[in-house]
C-alpha cells in the first residue's frame, strides 16, 4: 500500500510552510486556478531557494514543446495505454 500525504487546497493559497520543498511539480493543474500568476507565486514561495520548479500544461499538438519527448515516449506504449490516456495516437499532445 503507497503511503503519502494528500492535501486538497487550493493552488493559489498552498496550505505549507515556506521554502518547504525541494522540488516543486504541477502536471496539468495550473490552468484551473482562478489566478495562475498567484498559483506560480505560491509555488515559488514553497519551494527552497534554488529548488527547481516543474508546470506542464497540455495545449494544441503544434505548439507542444514537448511533442518530440512525447513521440518517443508513445513508441514505447502499446496502443491500449495511449487510447487510455486520450491521445488520438501515441506520443501526442492533447488537444482538447
Amino acid at each position: 500500500m503507497p503511503f503519502g500525504d494528500f492535501h486538497l487546497d487550493e493552488l493559489e493559497d498552498l496550505p505549507f510552510d515556506d521554502a518547504s520543498f525541494d522540488t516543486v511539480s504541477g502536471f496539468n493543474s495550473l490552468q484551473f486556478a482562478a489566478s495562475p500568476v498567484r498559483a506560480l507565486r505560491e509555488a515559488r514561495r514553497v519551494a527552497r531557494p534554488g529548488a527547481p520548479i516543474g508546470i506542464t500544461i497540455w495545449g494544441n499538438p503544434e505548439d507542444c514543446q514537448a511533442r518530440a519527448y512525447l513521440a518517443a515516449l508513445g513508441a514505447l506504449l502499446p496502443d491500449s495505454t495511449a487510447r487510455r490516456a486520450g491521445t488520438r495516437s501515441p506520443g501526442r499532445c492533447l488537444a482538447r
